[in-house]
């Protein structure tokens, strides 16, 4: 009856429990009061032994931590110190977790609230975590059953290799779940008081570690314990190496006091060079920057009429503008404060971001910035270098991103629909710190909307703004590209086409220009009146549809469906004044698909024309019957 939310019941005789409600993340109700009911009974129970007994840190049951924001937020609220469910190279497809990117082996660092294993951004340095030992990858450090006598051959083995850093500096040691060790004495090491001061050796480099090893070692009540072999190990680490052992809660104050005073001690370090590079003379934007600049310039669809530029040069921004006259832009500068945009909310359809991402000291208030002035439906593009391995600087001053980081971010900011893409180009990175956190650029998108949409309903916006801004008309020789129809404002049923398949390729969708050809048509031409007409397919997981911008019109059937039964392409409900005076009823109903007599498809426009003849059908004879 104790959590009667995860569906815990007693069936003869036997426990169970709804394991789909495993992870915190699925907790259906409110996961920071349990949070405080797991706390404040432990800590009832316990304060009958020690009255100053409090709750300071959290292990995920079977190591089940991710998803982990909402869990992030549940244990700060309850002043909840250190969470240790990470273990270095962990993974498990069946139990949801996967640590094969986690900061360190054994040394704590600044939990991110996306993913505990990754380092946390300078401004969300709120809960650490300090991982489960491994001595190598996905190989914890146990004290079960032939372990425990092997504890210090393993670790001076370990040692040896020059797994634990150079320095000499005292080392912690906890060991969770042996009730003897949980109160035991703290020894002094043979250098304690020699240590220099945290972050003493780093401060000029910005890369600040704590100043002691930390170790965790996990044993198991239920398992087969050998204490006298244990204990014999554990002396002989003590004696010979200068170990403390420490209860997990001693461990986790000493490790918590410890990264915030290495932060403190590169804070002054950090903002002397932020203020150098900030009153440095900025050189010239690279080629291959610019390169960058071009191609996400490119992707911003044509139907984004208010634009943000962040980062751009004057001269691309106008480039862009020549490019591209209907679009009002905007520009912030190369080196806005992206936590704090001048916009007000719902400014803009879309939001380009060259300016670096990565290295913000605030990642969660630059993307809810993003996200404020951008209007509903509005879209962001961006490009940003993502890390490859996470750098576990615990006094760096600027944000490293990691790819499902950043989509976690992107999503908890309020955008859908996200995709990400590499941009192999070489040597392209916006990083500022390139050289040592190296990784590839990738194009972002994400768009605001209340929840995602489908393939056909994005196609449907872009063929209504289409049909608005694009008039009837021929159009000049030469101009029939999608940037010089919009930019003429008139087009006839291929130019729509042009423009809507263009469009819809560019965001990613699987679509062809389906070109028809009809016989006996009222208004063809020569010995059999031939006529022809362009639209778009559009394929998607919930199936094919057939897209008329020149109408803006959709037929949500397959291309081989309407051929054969012509009657699935009715008149629409609410003809307007175009759609009446053009005539479009003899392009777009059965009228023209029961006398459609040949087809081809193209992916690209450029492709070999292939025809291919229609053949009878009982349909196509009620039809044209």
């Amino acid at each position: 009856s104790w959590l009667p939310e995860l569906g815990a019941r007693c069936e003869g005789g036997r426990w169970s429990w709804d394991f789909s409600r495993a992870k915190a993340a699925d907790f259906p109700g409110d996961l920071a009061e349990l949070i405080a009911r797991c706390k404040r009974e432990l800590e009832d129970a316990l304060r009958l032994i020690d009255p100053e007994y409090r709750t300071i840190a959290f292990r995920a049951g079977t190591y089940q931590v991710q998803p982990f924001r909402r869990l992030f937020d549940a244990l700060v609220g309850n002043c909840i110190l250190a969470d240790t469910s990470v273990f270095a190279g962990g993974f498990s497809d069946e139990r949801g977790y996967d640590f094969r990117l986690a900061c360190h082996a054994h040394q704590p660092w600044f939990a991110n609230p996306f993913d505990p294993q990754l380092a946390a951004a300078p401004n969300e340095r709120q809960l650490i975590e300090i991982p489960v030992t491994t001595f190598g990858p996905d190989r914890r450090w146990f004290l079960d059953n032939a372990e425990g006598p092997r504890l210090a051959e393993r670790f001076e083995t370990w040692l040896a290799k020059g797994a634990v850093g150079t320095r000499e500096r005292p080392r912690g040691v906890a060991a969770r779940l042996l009730g003897w060790l949980a109160g035991g004495s703290r020894q002094t090491g043979p250098d304690e008081r020699h240590r220099p001061p945290a972050g003493a050796n780093e401060a000029e480099s910005g890369e600040a570690q704590p100043a002691c090893d930390y170790f965790v070692i996990i044993g198991h009540t239920k398992a087969e314990l050998h204490v006298d072999e244990i204990g014999r190990n554990l002396s002989h680490l003590r004696d010979r190496h200068g170990f403390e052992f420490v209860s997990l809660a001693t461990l986790t104050r000493t490790a918590h006091d410890d990264l915030h005073r290495a932060v403190l001690a590169t804070s002054g370090a950090d903002a002397r060079r932020s203020h150098a590079r900030s009153t440095a003379a900025r050189p010239a934007r690279p080629a291959s920057n610019s390169a960058l600049t071009s191609r996400l310039h490119g992707s911003i669809p044509l139907d984004r009429t208010r634009v943000l530029d962040l980062g751009s040069t004057v001269g691309f921004t106008g480039e862009f503008a020549t490019l591209r006259p209907w679009v009002n832009i905007a520009t912030a500068g190369e080196h806005c404060d992206l936590a704090d945009l001048e916009f007000a909310g719902h400014s803009f359809d879309c939001v380009c971001l060259t300016q670096p991402l990565a290295g913000v000291a605030d990642p969660a208030q630059a993307l809810c910035e993003l996200e404020r002035v951008l209007a509903d439906g509005g879209l962001l593009v961006a490009a940003v270098a993502c890390i490859d391995e996470p750098a576990p600087r615990v006094g760096d001053a600027a944000w490293h991103p990691v790819r499902h980081e950043l989509l976690l971010r992107l999503e908890h900011a309020g955008f859908v629909d996200l995709a990400m893409d590499c941009l192999d180009a070489p040597g392209v990175s916006n990083s500022p710190r390139a050289d040592d956190a190296a990784g590839r650029t990738w194009f972002v998108r994400g768009w605001k909307r209340a929840a995602p949409i489908s393939p056909l309903e994005r196609a449907c916006e872009i063929m209504d703004w289409l049909y608005r801004v694009v008039e009837p008309g021929e159009i000049p020789e030469g101009h029939h590209a999608p940037h010089d129809i919009i930019r003429l404002g008139r087009g006839l049923c291929m130019a729509y086409a042009v423009v809507l398949g263009s469009m819809l390729q560019a965001e990613g969708f699987d679509a062809e220009w389906l070109t028809m050809v009809a016989e006996d048509h009222p208004r063809g031409r020569g010995p059999r009146r031939l006529d022809s007409h362009e639209v778009i397919v559009l394929h998607s997981a919930a199936g094919d549809a057939l897209l008329d911008p020149m109408a803006n019109l959709v037929i949500p059937h397959s291309l081989e469906a309407v051929l054969a039964d012509p009657g699935l392409a009715p008149p629409p409900p609410g003809p307007d004044e175009r759609f009446r005076s053009r005539g479009y009823e003899l392009y777009t109903t059965r009228e023209w698909y029961s006398r459609v007599t040949e087809f081809w498809l193209r992916t690209k426009l450029t492709d070999r024309i292939r025809k291919q003849r229609v053949r009878p059908s009982p349909g196509r004879r009620r039809a044209a019957a």
